[in-house]
């Protein structure tokens, strides 16, 4: 969240001076990639839930999980593009 706040402090600045828009392009890009990171980890700890059910022979508990995330996934979307 630190990430987040900076990087919206800078915005505001971006256009005053080139050393303001350096920083919020930086920052920005220290952003993406720890959101990057982050998603692609859950994802892997979702796919790691999902084999161990599928395992135990719970099918329906598998879909049921991929349901739920799908629909967690399309709110995402719609918040994201608000």
């Amino acid at each position: 969240m630190v990430l987040c706040d900076n990087r919206r402090e800078f915005r505001k600045l971006k256009y005053k001076s080139l050393h303001y828009r350096a920083n919020y392009q930086k920052a920005n890009k220290e952003v993406r990639k720890k959101t990057k990171d982050a998603m692609e980890e859950w994802i892997k700890e979702q796919c790691i839930i999902i084999d161990k059910v599928m395992i135990a022979g719970s099918g329906k508990e598998a879909d049921s999980t991929i349901k739920t995330h799908e629909d967690q996934s399309a709110q995402a979307q719609c918040y994201i593009r608000r």
